[in-house]
């Protein structure tokens, strides 16, 4: 961002319109605010105003993507939801927009079937992640994240599902329930570590207090069960299954950048 007089725009870039001869992405603009003494910025967006602190995260907000119709076709609208997160004021501004959301209360997406159950989930429990991975692990991986704003993200995934689990079970009649929990997964994937000293990007204190995070979040996956043990296990066949298994890992080949390195792409 170029601030003057500790002000800049931006954008957000929004689905593609494909209603264009040359489709574009549609995009919402917005205005930051800086105030370095107070470590603070305001985000004015579509009427909206956000005020966060630094290391402060914003609720849901919904943004209105217009797409641009041909001839006298009305223009469409696509409503879509992020949060803001405000990681550094000063010297450098760092402002974290999530991936863009369908809005779970308008979705244009066909999220679920039928399609209106997700605008009944919402008007329950509000606005939510609709997005397949949710966990912004790429964010980690591509240094945009440390492994400390990586949990907190990854704990506020954890904590819909839930509210999100809950709903499911309380508006369950009959048949088989399915609910997906992604954290054990992509929590372990970012930080499963052993306290092993001779990791070449971790060292024996990242590793061993990322790792027990790990145990902490699997202590509460087993409160979860038992839960739903004490509440359902006399009346259904409760199943708990997982796609693979972790171990260490250090270090990766791209076999790809080895050919073009070598010049053989």
């Amino acid at each position: 961002l170029f601030f003057e007089d500790e002000t800049a725009g931006a954008r957000l870039v929004g689905p593609l319109n494909t209603f264009l001869i040359k489709p574009q992405p549609a995009t919402v603009d917005f205005v930051v605010h800086r105030d370095k003494q107070a470590q603070a910025a305001v985000i004015e967006i579509q009427e909206q105003r956000i005020v966060l602190k630094q290391g402060q995260w914003s609720d849901w907000i919904k943004l209105d993507f217009e797409l641009t119709m041909p001839s006298v076709i009305p223009n469409k609208h696509i409503s879509g939801i992020c949060r803001f997160y405000l990681q550094e004021v000063a010297p450098n501004f760092r402002l974290y927009a999530s991936p863009l959301n369908s809005d779970p209360s308008d979705s244009y997406l066909r999220i679920t079937e039928p399609p209106e159950f997700i605008k009944d989930i919402s008007s329950r429990l509000g606005l939510f992640y609709t997005t397949g991975f949710q966990e912004d692990h790429k964010s980690l991986s591509n240094k945009v994240f440390t492994d400390a704003e990586y949990a907190v993200q990854a704990d506020y995934v954890l904590q819909e599902r839930f509210r999100l689990l809950e709903y499911a079970l309380e508006n369950y009649d009959d048949g088989l329930l399915f609910f997906y929990f992604s954290s054990t997964d992509l929590q372990a994937h970012m930080f499963w570590w052993d306290s092993d000293e001779k990791h070449p990007t971790r060292s024996a204190a990242d590793a061993k207090k990322y790792f027990n995070k790990i145990h902490k979040l699997y202590e509460k996956m087993d409160s979860v069960m038992g839960d739903i043990l004490k509440r359902y296990g006399d009346k259904a066949t409760i199943i708990v299954m997982s796609d693979h298994g972790f171990a260490n890992f250090k270090r990766q080949f791209n076999v790809n950048s080895w050919l073009r390195e070598n010049g053989y792409l």
